[in-house]
């Protein structure tokens, strides 16, 4: 299961092909930046190479726990049921099959590369085939730009040497996601026009001061979103506000009445980035508040508690039958609540109410550094 990653990934090319600048901006975050949902990948692709490398049925694996990028999954009905379909398509191709292999782009990436899924090689069709197991977002083959990418890269370092084929069938396996998935043509005078676009990419993320360009398409999954400045100053313009107008500790943000429809059609299409954008800016400060680093002005403090609940009904129950009548008890059918017993109960019965109940610590909230609850920090105990 590879961990490596390249500086100017295919499967990253989306963003700097069009955000250059995110490039260098990526380079000052911590490297590992595996997720549960990333991991889950990871095995999928392990049991779906297994199956092309050594004639396995995905069935065989079926209950097995697999580790990957520090998680353990276990291969589930559901995961054996989306992978076979893809399985079974690409043992049903004509060709050679070639399976995650590693693909270096040096002709119009210097020093990059990746690992190619699937590709198989015909004599009239090469194809690319890329398993995104995902239950997010929809992907397309067409113009995807990380099948293009491998693609050339493919034809480039195996396929050219074994066929006069000149045809490109791009697939993507996303048996997850209903309208993912499909299959796109192309051919190679196509994918050498776009290999220009990948060389000139190379160029702009490598030059001295590259340029940063906010938009959906890239920014939605790019690390750096919650430190990039050309992300919150997209955002805040096209809310109608900007840096310049912050006031000490206000922000101050157009009318939505008063903009215009042009700008009002602008922030309902980008609302998800920016709702993104919003929540990974939060979630860092409220990090560094937690970790001893916070932003002037601001701390982390205990939020509301829990509400009370019950640690065991049958024996609350006996408890408040003790001083209450069951009408009392219960409203209608079920047993009233800790704070409701509490009203109820005489004062010296709520002190030893205490021992049924239980109650959740506040989560950590960001407030001003002049309010009077007391800071919390990561060695702190909270229930996050």
């Amino acid at each position: 299961m590879p961990s490596v990653h390249a500086r100017l990934s295919p499967s990253s090319a989306h963003r700097w092909l069009r955000c250059p600048g995110s490039v260098s901006l990526c380079d000052m975050l911590d490297e590992d930046r595996s997720s549960e949902f990333a991991a889950e990948g990871t095995v999928a692709h392990h049991i779906r190479e297994s199956c092309l490398a050594f004639g396995f049925e995905p069935e065989e694996f079926l209950g097995e726990t697999i580790k990957a990028d520090g998680f353990e999954f276990e291969v589930t009905e559901e995961m054996v049921e989306a992978l076979r379909p893809g399985i079974e398509w690409v043992r049903e191709r004509q060709g050679r099959i070639v399976n995650e292999m590693r693909v270096a782009f040096d002709r119009w990436l210097p020093g990059q590369f990746g690992t190619l899924d699937v590709g198989i090689i015909a004599d009239d069709l090469i194809t690319i085939n890329d398993l995104k197991y995902g239950a997010g977002v929809p992907v397309s083959p067409e113009r995807n730009e990380q099948l293009m990418t491998y693609a050339l890269g493919f034809w480039d370092n195996v396929a050219q040497f074994e066929t006069d084929a000149t045809e490109f069938l791009l697939v993507i396996d996303q048996p997850r996601v209903q309208g993912g998935g499909g299959e796109w043509r192309v051919s190679l005078d196509e994918l050498m026009k776009f290999g220009e676009r990948l060389r000139a990419g190379y160029d702009a993320a490598h030059a001295d001061d590259p340029i940063f360009h906010a938009g959906e398409k890239q920014c939605r999954f790019c690390p750096a979103k919650g430190i990039c400045p050309e992300l919150a100053r997209f955002n805040l313009e096209l809310m109608g506000s900007r840096f310049d107008d912050l006031d000490n500790d206000e922000l101050r943000l157009s009318d939505a009445h008063a903009m215009t429809p042009d700008r009002l059609a602008k922030v309902a299409l980008n609302s998800d980035m920016i709702r993104r954008w919003l929540d990974f800016a939060h979630a860092k400060v409220l990090a560094d508040a937690l970790s001893g680093n916070p932003p002037p002005g601001i701390k982390a403090v205990r939020g509301r508690r829990g509400v009370k609940k019950w640690l065991d009904e049958k024996a609350a129950e006996e408890f408040l039958s003790e001083s209450l009548d069951p009408s009392e008890m219960f409203h209608p059918k079920k047993l009233i609540s800790p704070a409701q017993a509490e009203k109820k109960l005489p004062p010296e019965k709520c002190e030893r109410l205490e021992r049924y109940w239980t109650q959740a610590e506040g989560k950590p909230v960001l407030v001003p550094e002049d309010d009077k609850r007391p800071a919390i920090h990561q060695a702190d105990k909270f229930d996050d």
